[in-house]
């Protein structure tokens, strides 16, 4: 499907606002449930049950805060033409959240560009975004707006914060800040106005749309829906800048090939300001579907399914490793991921993990699953698990298992996989369409090098392409060691996929050294049952030192709140190795001690 196949006028939808009339999430669930949130209880120390938005009442809101973002911009810039009043931008920084999708959806109505911050993402990267993007409103939740107005001098084009949660004695004008008195939001409120912010919370601004509503703005294809940073593993961000074209085109295919429901529930862990949970939360509204959030990934779910199942040593394991078996041979045999006894008997349980009986199909994304993991996970939980493949400079996804859009091989003669090769081409994958991004905002350096002058898309994933159609990711044309060429994120993947008590894994290399050193973080309950059975071997090495000279277990997971991460949840190549580069240095020295005693 291409942009000129999508009626932007007619056929688009009003929920999520993505075109102009249409509405078909708000059209088949006015009265069914939107958005959900659990609600903490500082008591009991646990949340409660979900709290429900219908349809209806997000798209009031929507239209509400919409209004008011575009009533607060005349006030900002009073002198400035209808014309010149387009296409500006709005940055959002904050968790998943109600008030994160309103403020999304509402920019979406207004032809506003939204900036999605990943919330986990440093004050250092955050400025630079703003300052890039020139924002002059951002919304944020409560936790963020300190560290916003302490910053705010270096954000000279930011004149507008709102808070995502409520600010006590918001109706105070900013002359009562004078007045003495001052508790911790006046002194919020008068810090900002200080440093020539104007703080509102979320309230407010509804409230200020609500006495001044103005009728939604349909977009061109052409127009900017997202800049969307990206969170490399070294150097600043990047803007991809993502069309309503973009963004309608890969809609529009997926209502095709993999469509929602409205009595469906939509799950995924990853942040709004990833663009494929932005595109699946769109997938689901444009449904009448709800949508929430799972915090899991799907290695860790793997991980801890195996420990408790097939692991086990008792009759439970005998009976889960019966019933792995048999599933799997059915699969394997075609016959799809049910079995009318096993799934009773065992798999029901398994299925809990997940949502139970609502629990249908999983897309997993941002990060390589192994076809191990992947096939275990379908026969574990009776599900299809689709695979996607995803950049953000393709708008979220380039493939979903079926080949949607114009994808090549390219040689990659320094790291020997060409399209010559046999029995099956190998290189660099490069895609093509109406998916594409156009470039980076405002950097034509990083554009010209990831995008060629036929509009191919050069991702930096060496795959393998089969006869069938299909490619599978095999290497990564970055994060290589220069000497033997060794792919670190290959190794980690493989480790991760067969070894089930490593967590997260870090392999280091260095072109002087001859060997290779490595990070691993265990899984609790997996790596806890495999070292109970080391402690009952005889180990049969001579030479201990094998086991613990080239491996630093280390006990803290890495996390994005560490630093250790992205936000979308890679390792920070670079940040890692500074952290921890007197214990890799001290592993290679270890080595070569031990290989100049043989």
């Amino acid at each position: 499907m291409t942009a000129s196949m999508i009626d932007y006028t007619k056929q688009g939808i009003e929920m999520p606002g993505t075109r102009s009339h249409g509405q078909t999430g708000l059209k088949v669930s006015p009265d069914k449930d939107c958005l959900g949130v659990r609600q903490y209880d500082p008591a009991t120390g646990a949340f409660g049950d979900y709290v429900w938005q219908s349809y209806t009442t997000v798209s009031q809101r929507r239209f509400n805060f919409g209004s008011g973002l575009v009533e607060i911009h005349h006030q900002l810039f009073p002198e400035l033409d209808e014309g010149a009043r387009k296409q500006w931008t709005v940055a959002i920084w904050g968790p998943n959240r109600p008030e994160w999708t309103i403020a999304g959806l509402a920019c979406d109505a207004y032809n506003l560009i939204s900036v999605g911050l990943f919330d986990a993402l440093e004050i250092e990267a955050i400025v630079y975004s703003i300052g890039h993007s020139e924002a002059p409103i951002m919304v944020a939740c409560v936790d963020h707006l300190v560290p916003l107005i302490k910053n705010a001098d270096r954000m000279p084009k930011l004149k507008v914060i709102i808070s995502m949660d409520r600010l006590g004695n918001s109706n105070k004008t900013p002359g009562d800040h004078a007045k003495g008195n001052l508790d911790a939001c006046d002194i919020l409120y008068a810090w900002a106005e200080e440093k020539g912010i104007r703080l509102l919370d979320f309230d407010q601004v509804e409230q200020l749309g609500a006495h001044s509503r103005r009728e939604h703005t349909p977009p061109k294809p052409e127009d900017l829906f997202v800049i969307s940073y990206t969170s490399g593993t070294t150097g600043l961000p990047k803007g991809a800048m993502i069309t309503h074209a973009n963004y309608a085109t890969f809609l529009a295919t997926c209502e095709r090939c993999y469509p929602i429901f409205k009595e469906d529930i939509t799950i995924s862990y990853l942040p709004l300001g990833h663009i494929f949970g932005r595109v699946m939360e769109t997938i689901a509204f444009s449904a009448g579907a709800r949508f929430g959030y799972v915090p899991r990934l799907l290695n860790r779910i793997y991980a801890r399914v195996k420990a408790e199942t097939i692991d086990v040593s008792d009759e439970t394991g005998v009976q889960a490793r019966m019933a792995f078996e048999a599933k799997m041979a059915n699969y394997m045999a075609g016959k799809g991921v049910h079995h009318p006894e096993w799934d009773r008997v065992v798999f029901h349980k398994v299925r809990q993990i997940l949502g139970g009986n609502y629990f249908d199909t999983c897309l997993p994304a941002s990060a390589p699953v192994s076809s191990e993991i992947l096939a275990f996970c379908r026969v574990a939980f009776s599900c299809d698990i689709v695979e996607v493949y995803a950049q953000t400079e393709s708008t979220g996804v380039a493939t979903v298992t079926n080949v949607g859009c114009e994808i090549k091989l390219i040689d990659a003669p320094e790291l020997n996989y060409l399209t010559t090769d046999k029995p099956y081409p190998r290189g660099e994958i490069c895609i093509r369409g109406p998916p594409v991004i156009k470039g980076y905002y405002k950097n034509e350096e990083k554009t010209r090098e990831t995008f060629d002058d036929q509009g191919f898309l050069h991702s930096g994933d060496i795959a393998v392409l089969y006869p069938n159609g299909t490619f599978k990711i095999i290497d990564r044309a970055k994060n290589i060691f220069k000497g033997e060429y060794v792919a670190a994120e290959n190794i980690e993947n493989k480790l991760l996929a067969r070894v089930p008590f490593i967590q997260q894994l870090f392999v280091h290399g260095d072109s002087h050294q001859s060997c290779l050193v490595a990070i691993m973080v265990p899984e609790p309950e997996a790596f806890l049952s495999m070292a109970q059975k080391i402690l009952t071997l005889n180990l049969s090495t001579e030479d201990p030192d094998v086991f613990r000279d080239a491996i630093m277990i280390e006990p803290t997971p890495f996390t994005v709140e560490n630093g250790r991460l992205t936000p979308t949840f890679k390792i920070k190549r670079h940040p890692v190795v500074q952290e921890y580069r007197e214990q890799l240095t001290a592993m290679y020295d270890e080595i070569h001690q031990r290989m100049s005693r043989l």
